[in-house]
Parts: C-alpha cells; structure tokens; sequence
C-alpha cells in the first residue's frame, strides 16, 4: 500500500505547486549563506519540501518540479560554467576508486528513488494515464467554449456552468478545469486565448531582459525556474482561484520582474484599482 499526503493547504496538487513556486528561492539560499548552521536549516527545509512532494503524489506536480529545477540547474550551470572547469580537473585527478565509488553510489540512489516514484505513482487515487484522467474535465471545458466561444462564459464562472454538461450528482461540481488553458477557453474564448498568447510572449521577453541585467544570477535562476515550473503544472491544473497561492505568485513575479533600482509612480497604484473593477464587471458580465 502507499500513502498520499494531502499537504498543508489541503489538496495535494496545491500544495505541490506553491513548493515547486518557494523551492528553487529555497535552494539558493543554501548556496548564499556561508554559516553552516544556515545552510543545515535551508537544507533541512529543502529536504522537508521534497518529502511532503514526494507523499504528495502529484503527477502534475512532479512533472513540474523537475522542469523547474532542471531550468534553475541549467541556468546556474551557464553562470557558473568557469567553475566547472575546476571541478572538472578535479574530478580527473581524483583516484580511479574513488570515482567509481561515488557513480555508483549516485546511481544506487537514483535507481532507489525511481522505484520508489514508481511504487507511489500506484496509489489508487491515480488512474493510469494523467491524461485520461482529466479527459472528461476537458472535454466539459470545451462544451462551454462552444457555446460562447468569443468572449467565453466570464472568468470565475467554470464551476457555475460545470453542471450543464454533466450530471450533478452523482458527479461533483469541479472548482477549475484542472488547466488554465481550458479555463481560459471556458471562462475567456478567443479572447482570453490571445490576450494569454500575448501574456506568456512578453512574459518570456520580459524574463530574458531580466536574465540578461540582474546581477544575481543565482537568485534570477531561482525566480526563473520556479515561475516555469508553475506555468508547466497549469497545463494539468488550474491554482489562481486559490487565494494563498495567488498571493504567493504575484510577490515572486514582482521580484522577478520589478529591477531593484525601479521606482514606481504613485499614479500607477490606480491600475490594479481599475483592472479590478473591469474585472469584476466582466465577470457579471458572463454571469448574466
């Protein structure tokens, strides 16, 4: 039997993205501090992180976390290229025996953790394709597409419609469409598509332009790879109705893409005030 954590937010998939969102900024900080008893706490924390993912059993989430570490590491590996040379030659000055006992202690280790990911992945709340499993949610998200598929039903308004396409009950109402692509077809159409189109292309300008001018390359690689890895998990699931986590996203994008010498205009304050309003008349808008 294997065990799956439901996670301190409550759902595991949840609970999953907001590590995958923190773990990276985690990480660096290891690599920052030079106290030990500062690096042991972020390690231990880090460590902690992993365990609650792995118990976690998100297929979503794990998906999503090795992209975003596998983007922070190749990043770092860019920056630090200089350095790699270093343990390069190192690393061939080192005895014959002593090589071939670290590669094969790493590689007892990966093959130990793959199996355990394989037995968890057998948890009976899983089906047997990740796909499949959020097929039927699909498929109703689409329904509601079709019936309005410019400008879509509203945005917040999925599980509002949700039961015009399936019986409720026996089936529950669904909070999300379990992808921010599909929600956005629901509740946006044609427009919320290109206007998230237009979003992620000057998102992607935007991070490059900051990749590029921050100095703390260790930091923009973190911040980087844990908005990746959030972008990747909302193609299997849908997260800003949840208010934490939202929270959460919004305060690592504006350290992502806010320069530290930028100051912003008191005017500008107002924009957040009118896009809220605009929202919600959009959002009565598609109700009625």
């Amino acid at each position: 039997t294997t065990f799956r954590l439901v996670g301190f937010l409550g759902h595991a998939n949840l609970t999953t993205v907001t590590i995958n969102l923190l773990l990276p900024l985690i990480i660096i900080q290891i690599m920052a501090h030079r106290h030990w008893l500062a690096r042991s706490a972020f390690g231990i924390l880090t460590f902690g992180a992993l365990l609650i993912e792995f118990f976690a059993s998100s297929r979503a989430g794990w998906i999503a976390g090795g992209i975003s570490l596998s983007i922070m590491g190749l990043l770092l590996t860019w920056s630090y290229r200089n350095h790699l040379l270093t343990f390069r030659e190192r690393w061939e000055n080192l005895h014959l025996f002593y090589r071939g006992t670290i590669i094969v202690f790493f590689t007892g280790v990966a093959l130990v953790l793959a199996q355990l990911l394989i037995r968890q992945v057998q948890h009976g709340t899983h089906s047997s394709d990740i796909i499949a499993s959020r097929q039927s949610f699909w498929e109703s998200a689409w329904e509601l597409f079709l019936r309005q598929p410019w400008t879509g039903l509203g945005p917040g308004t999925f599980s509002w419609f949700y039961p015009l396409t399936v019986s409720v009950p026996p089936t529950v109402v669904l909070p999300h469409a379990h992808s921010a692509i599909f929600q956005l077809l629901a509740e946006g159409g044609v427009i919320g598509i290109i206007s998230g189109i237009i979003l992620i292309v000057v998102s992607g300008q935007q991070l490059w332009q900051r990749w590029r001018t921050m100095e703390n390359k260790a930091v923009a690689a973190a911040l980087i790879g844990g908005i990746s890895g959030v972008a990747v998990h909302h193609l299997f699931d849908y997260f800003f109705n949840a208010p934490l986590f939202t929270f959460l996203f919004v305060i690592v994008c504006a350290l992502t893409f806010t320069s530290a010498t930028q100051s912003i205009a008191l005017k500008w304050i107002a924009l957040p005030i009118i896009a809220s309003i605009a929202f919600s008349a959009y959002s009565m808008i598609g109700v009625a």
